[in-house]
Order: C-alpha cells, then structure tokens, then sequence
C-alpha cells in the first residue's frame, strides 16, 4: 500500500437518510447545472434574452426538486461519498465537463462566442457548490465512524487548505470567460489573469512563509509584523476585537479529537477523519504537539492551550500503538 492510500473505516450497516443540509445541497447542484445547460442551449439556438431569462426559474426549479428527491431516495449517500476519494471526486466531474466545454466554444472557429458565458457560469457555480459538498461528506462520514465521545480533545491550529488556490482559479476563469465571451481582446483577459496570478502568487508565498515560520522562536512571521496595539480610536473611545489567541480565547480554536480508529480534525463548520496510518510520527516540541503527515502539512497542536502536554502526548502514542499493532 502506498503512503497515499489509507485504509479507511467501515460503515456502520445501517445509516439514516441524509439531512436536510445536504438534500438542499443536493438540489441546489443539480439546479445550477439545469441553469447553465439552459443558458448555452439558449444562446447556441439564437433564443431571446426575455426567453431564456423567463425560462431560468422553471430550470432551477426542477433542478431543485429533482436533486432533493433523488437524494432523499439513498440512505447513507453523504457518508458513503465521503468514504472514499475518489467518490468526492466524482462531484468534479460536472464542473470539468463545462470548463472544457468552455475552451470548446472559445478556441474552435464557428461556434458562438456567447455560449461560453452559460458554460462558464456552470464550471464555476458548480465547482464551487461541488467543493461545498466535499466538505459536507467528509464532515458526515466522520460523524458515522466516530459516534462516541473522543479519548482526548486538544486545541490546533488553523491549516490553510486549498480554498486559495480554488479562488484565484475561480476569478482568473471568470475574468477570461465573460471577457473573451462579450468580445473583449484576449491581450486584455491576458492581462487580467496576468494581475490575479501576480496577486495570488503573492498571497500564496506569504501564507508558506508564515506557514515556515510558525516553529520560529518569537512566534510566527505575521504575528511579528502585526502592530501590538491594534484597533482604532473615535472620539477619544478606543474600538478593538481580540484576536483569537491562546491568551484570548482558546476555546474559539479548532480541535482534534482522538480516537481509537484515528483522529478527527473538528472546526465550527466541518469535521475530517484521518486514520492513524496516515500519520508518520507523532512528536512533542518545545511549542507544539505534531502530528506529521508525508506529503502534507503537518497538523500542530500548540502546548500552551494543553494543561499537560506531556500526558496527552504519551496518551496519544499508546493510543496510536495500539491502533497500529491491531491492524497489522
């Protein structure tokens, strides 16, 4: 088995319906996808404005209720989804289908132009809608596995995931569809995606040198550039709001929980599940309890919001021995 492949929990054999959440998600991806294919057909028949706009609310609604029906009909489908990988990828496909759509209609001579702006909007609405659903499976199939209260339950620090590169990709391909589809040049969408990528590029080599400098004595890169006295002043009343710190409010930091069959990363929003073959090492540092992942970045625990870091950490290795000594 490679070190990307884990193996993964089974389901319980009985699971309830799917929640209203994830019916209305359901129904809002395939309504989304009912508007986009309206509005290329639309345009690629030469229908009216008036037409195809009166005809949208008819498209999203069946949509809607053909997506919350279907999904009300199997039971288990959020967590049987986010059971594995490549079932939650199955939800990219739609949004891959109309992006190259998309470079059809631009790059191939004869067709119009115009249609790019139904199949854009469905590559990004439903890219969007689709990784909102990732989530919502990964959050659901770790509530199934690990129905009983954790071992332990230690504060963590916020990961940046790939929610980043999602958005730059989003506007730089909003920017060179609806450009290229109303007859802009494609210097000037060039130059706009040009501007995005300088943007993001930038953004993103801030957040990995924050991410390099966390370990750093002193605290983290940010933290040191970050004025000491944040907050504005009006009419002599100083206006401020905490940040979220282990000084502040430790308790507003997100979790992860142990348990015997791995570890579930618990935010406000959402919940992943990590089995503990896909932890390498488990060690503690003069700051942070680390939980080491290959090719990924590792999740830390800082020992400041653990009342005895030493104690949790032996826990978590008995724990993590003997998950690995059962499976082997």
């Amino acid at each position: 088995m490679s070190s990307r492949q884990h193996r993964r929990p089974a389901l319980p054999d009985t699971l309830d319906a799917p929640d209203i959440g994830f019916v209305a998600a359901c129904g809002v991806y395939l309504g989304v996808i009912c508007i986009a294919a309206l509005v290329a057909v639309g345009i690629a028949a030469g229908w009216t404005v008036p037409t195809i706009i009166g005809s949208l609310s008819s498209a999203g609604t069946v949509g809607l209720i053909a997506g919350a029906v279907l999904a009300n009909r199997l039971p288990g489908l959020p967590e049987r989804l986010g059971e594995r990988r490549r079932r939650q990828l199955g939800l990219l496909v739609t949004p891959g289908a109309f992006a190259a759509l998309s470079g059809l209609v631009l790059f191939v001579p004869g067709l119009p132009r115009a249609t790019a702006t139904g199949t854009g909007f469905g590559a990004i609405a439903s890219l969007a809608v689709g990784v909102m659903m990732i989530s919502m499976v990964k959050t659901r199939y770790a509530r199934a596995i690990t129905p009983e209260e954790p071992m332990l339950s230690v504060p963590r620090q916020h990961q940046v995931t790939g929610q980043v590169a999602l958005a730059s990709a989003s506007v730089a391909v909003s920017l060179a569809v609806v450009g290229s589809s109303v007859g802009v040049s494609w210097r000037a969408v060039l130059s706009n995606l040009l501007f995005v990528g300088v943007f993001f590029g930038f953004f993103l080599v801030l957040v990995l040198v924050q991410w390099a400098s966390n370990s750093e004595r002193g605290g983290s890169l940010l933290g040191r550039l970050l004025p000491d006295d944040q907050g504005a002043t009006r009419f002599g009343q100083k206006y401020a709001m905490d940040a979220v710190t282990l000084d502040t409010n430790p308790d507003a930091l997100p979790t992860l929980e142990v348990y015997e069959l791995g570890i579930v990363l618990k935010s406000d929003t959402d919940a992943r599940f990590l089995p503990w073959d896909a932890i390498t090492t488990v060690r503690l540092t003069e700051e942070y309890l680390l939980f080491e992942r290959p090719w990924w970045v590792d999740i830390r625990c800082p020992r400041g919001a653990i009342a005895d870091s030493r104690a949790v950490y032996a826990e978590v290795q008995r724990v993590r021995q003997a998950a690995v000594t059962s499976s082997s």
